[in-house]
């Protein structure tokens, strides 16, 4: 069978983190999604932006043309979603999710960016629960950009689960898809399926 190439095996662990986050299980739902889609979002994030210099694949020079796309995708569209209700909504549960603030002018690859330093920053506590009651709905990222050393611009988002996966995995699947179809060996999933696992 041979060594499964490393562009392959990323591809595999994407698409396995995005199956996972569709169908998460177990008694700890909101945590598992917020797990898996943080690790897909800054996954993602950090391969969409390797440096030109660095392009040495096919699916670099994807990875990087998708953060292009996303850039003229404005926020409030599908499957993005984010100030599309200004007046706030109600989630799952009947929870009352506060209105976004500060995103209203992004496109999509600045919303994803800012979420995955708000996750990956370890500097402030950018990131915390979000409680309806006594149960765990989602979480609070409160999310900046830094330039010269200041602050130049804030935002505050909660994410439900149901925003975490919907958000996770329609990153997931542009990823996997633009990988995938830059691939020349057009093996890419069948060889990414041989891809097995270490089992408890």
């Amino acid at each position: 069978m041979g060594q499964i190439p490393q562009e392959h095996a990323e591809w595999a662990v994407v698409d396995r983190l995005r199956q996972m986050l569709e169908e998460p299980e177990g008694p700890y739902l909101a945590s598992q999604s917020y797990a898996l889609f943080s690790t897909i979002l800054c996954w993602v994030t950090q391969h969409m932006r390797v440096h030109r210099k660095y392009q040495f694949t096919p699916g670099d020079q994807a990875a990087s043309a998708l953060l292009a796309a996303l850039r003229n995708e404005p926020v409030a569209a599908d499957p993005w979603r984010i100030c599309a209700e200004p007046a706030g909504r109600i989630g799952e549960r009947g929870v009352q999710v506060p209105t976004p603030e500060g995103f209203e002018h992004h496109d999509a690859a600045r919303f994803l960016i800012n979420l995955r330093d708000a996750m990956a920053h370890g500097d402030a506590r950018n990131v915390k629960p979000y409680n309806h009651g006594e149960v765990l709905v989602g979480f609070n990222f409160e999310c900046s950009e830094i330039r010269n050393h200041q602050v130049a611009w804030q935002g505050r988002i909660v994410l439900l689960r149901s925003d975490m996966r919907r958000i996770g995995c329609a990153l997931a699947s542009r990823y996997c898809d633009a990988v995938k179809a830059a691939d020349d060996t057009g093996q890419l999933e069948a060889r990414a399926g041989e891809m097995i696992e270490e089992a408890a």
